[in-house]
């Protein structure tokens, strides 16, 4: 069962801080805050089948991601990459 509270999501990546939030999302936004040495970076958004839904650039600091409308609810995973390093976030979408 899922909580209904929001929580932070941070990932450490040698020197670069990365937090998607809201976790779970209301399925309108997502802010995903790049943080570190890495001043940019990329990121893609899949559904449980693998499926790329969204994806885009990242600067250093808070990015809104407006998601699309017919963004259903579920689960998605958030691949990040920020200069060489990579990592994935699952996020929930109510």
């Amino acid at each position: 069962m899922f909580s209904t509270s929001s929580r932070v999501i941070s990932q450490e990546l040698t020197s670069t801080r990365i937090e998607v939030y809201p976790n779970p999302s209301n399925g309108r936004t997502l802010n995903i805050l790049l943080n570190g040495d890495s001043s940019n970076g990329t990121f893609e958004m899949y559904n449980l089948l693998g499926r790329k839904v969204l994806n885009g650039n990242l600067e250093s600091g808070i990015n809104r991601i407006d998601l699309p409308s017919n963004t259903l609810i579920g689960i998605y995973i958030i691949s990040i990459k920020a200069g060489v390093q990579e990592t994935k976030i699952r996020v929930v979408i109510n």
